[in-house]
């Protein structure tokens, strides 16, 4: 599975291996966010819109490859926050979609 390792694949290793990279998009997803609010705000539905298909996709990966309870000590809160994160998202998608009457 992987050239460089010998034996079997610690999966706390992997892990630890791509945990930054999620947390540096994240962290460049809420600039853009952050960007978006104060200076671009037509641009607001297409970042709900992102947002909502993250968490969906997410959710997928999560169902197709589920862990068992040995890969950690307690539920996650992104697995239990997930489908509630879904619903407010697309909410406020559905609402940031809706016409101002002037």
């Amino acid at each position: 599975m992987f050239p460089f390792a010998e034996g079997p694949v610690n999966t706390n290793n992997v892990s630890y291996l791509f945990a930054p990279l999620w947390g540096s998009a994240q962290t460049l997803m809420l600039f853009i966010c952050v960007m978006c609010i104060w200076h671009y705000r037509n641009l607001l539905t297409l970042l709900w819109l992102t947002v909502v298909i993250e968490v969906f996709l997410r959710m997928i990966a999560g169902t197709l490859r589920p862990m068992d309870a040995s890969y950690y000590e307690y539920v996650p809160p992104g697995s239990t926050g997930n489908l509630l994160l879904l619903a407010i998202t697309m909410i406020v998608l559905a609402l940031s979609l809706r016409h101002k009457s002037t």
